[in-house]
């Protein structure tokens, strides 16, 4: 009969054997969860991962048909079999389950099918088909070309080299006479040939497709014109503003809005208005304060977030961009409206969203555009509740 005090242990022991366990899970997703080199679009990785768990399921099927086929009752080659199958099938889970996509996860997945079709390749009995069936290692090698960089590429490369040098040896011993054994090293040139070509020529792809992944993913979050974040690049990067700054820093939004710019289009086109952005968004960037975040976020609206201390004066950053809108050497004259808010960070984590930041700043920039324009308009901190104060900046 069992004590309550025996009862009790054994729970604990459960608990504890399934802490451990949970323990491990979380460390292997956590491992497998390394940030990608670089960012495909998301409709790409979706299609990636069901042809990837695909041919995990074809990996599967070749090995196990193979093993049957072949016979072979050798326990090594048995124990092989088995384990590039149960690998195989991991890996699969691993595609379909841990976090996705990542470094690590297509890592394991091209060495497990490495492994998996060296060993395959091995099944057949007759030692020089068998040296043909190393071309189905050009399949990792479009993955890795894919996902992977150029290190994983040459050790997949020396990878292929030894199958294949294996199985030259192999086809060499199992012929006999000089003219079958110079047809051996014909067929192995040909097949080292057609693998070492491919895998340049997915080198080759691989580069042009990283270079338009990346100008896609440039272009989706910066503005054409200006060469500045849009709405969307400034949105994904202020998390991490916020999340780097110290409790008692404020957080600080500036919202920039030109004075009748469409005076600009109207008297000289919308080339001008679209020149004048432009110089204007160099001027801003140039001004604006170190390690902030600039982004056009309309037709003639900037956006300025920074982070700043909670004793740094905030008319002197209101006063730059100010002086940073007006262009002096041009037949027509530009200037701006510039509305400010500020939160502290600890406080805009847990309270405020960053909405409410925007709505104050906007609110006070139109304050100021009400006012006749090129000014700043500082919307109070929110533990001071006073009226908002308009202060001109006129240089």
């Amino acid at each position: 009969m069992k004590t309550p005090l025996m009862a009790n242990a054994e729970l604990s022991t459960t608990k504890g054997t399934g802490v451990k366990y949970a323990a491990v899970r979380r460390t292997l997703r956590e491992w497998l969860a390394q940030p990608h080199p670089f960012s495909w679009p998301d409709h790409i990785y979706r299609r990636a991962r069901l042809v990837i768990a695909f041919t995990c399921v074809t990996f599967v099927f070749i090995e196990v048909t193979g093993t049957i086929g072949v016979g072979r009752t050798n326990p090594v080659w048995v124990g092989l079999a088995i384990t590039t199958v149960v690998g195989t099938v991991a890996g699969g889970i691993a595609i379909l389950v841990c976090p996705w996509p990542s470094f690590r996860n297509f890592a394991l997945i091209a060495i497990v099918a490495d492994f998996s079709l060296a060993v395959a390749s091995f099944y057949p009995t007759n030692a020089v088909y068998a040296m043909f069936t190393c071309v189905v290692l050009t399949l990792p090698g479009a993955l890795i070309c894919a996902e992977l960089d150029r290190t994983a590429m040459r050790v997949h490369l020396v990878w292929v080299a030894l199958v294949l040098a294996t199985h030259t040896g192999w086809a060499i011993a199992a012929t006999h006479g000089v003219q079958e054994r110079l047809l051996v090293v014909s067929f192995a040139l040909s097949t080292g040939a057609v693998l070492f070509g491919t895998s340049a020529m997915e080198l080759s792809l691989r580069n042009v497709l990283i270079e338009s992944a990346r100008e896609h993913a440039h272009a989706a979050v910066h503005d054409q014109l200006t060469t500045m974040l849009n709405r969307r690049g400034l949105w994904e990067r202020i998390p991490s503003l916020v999340k780097g700054a110290a409790p008692a820093d404020r957080v600080t939004v500036a919202l920039l809005d030109l004075d009748d710019f469409k005076q600009v289009n109207d008297a000289y086109g919308h080339e001008a208005g679209d020149a004048v952005l432009a110089a204007v968004a160099r001027s801003v960037i140039a001004h604006a304060p170190r390690d902030s975040l600039v982004a056009r976020i309309g037709g003639e609206e900037f956006a300025i977030f920074t982070v700043i201390s909670e004793d740094a004066p905030v008319a002197a950053m209101a006063s730059a961009l100010l002086d940073s809108v007006r262009i002096k050497e041009a037949p027509w004259t530009v200037t701006g409206s510039v509305g400010i808010a500020s939160e502290a960070a600890a406080v805009l984590r847990t309270g405020p969203t960053l909405n409410d930041l925007l709505r104050r700043a906007d609110d006070a920039m139109y304050q100021a555009k009400r006012a006749g324009g090129d000014r700043y308009v500082v919307a109070p901190f929110p533990s001071h509740r006073r009226s908002v104060d308009v202060s001109a900046a006129i240089g």
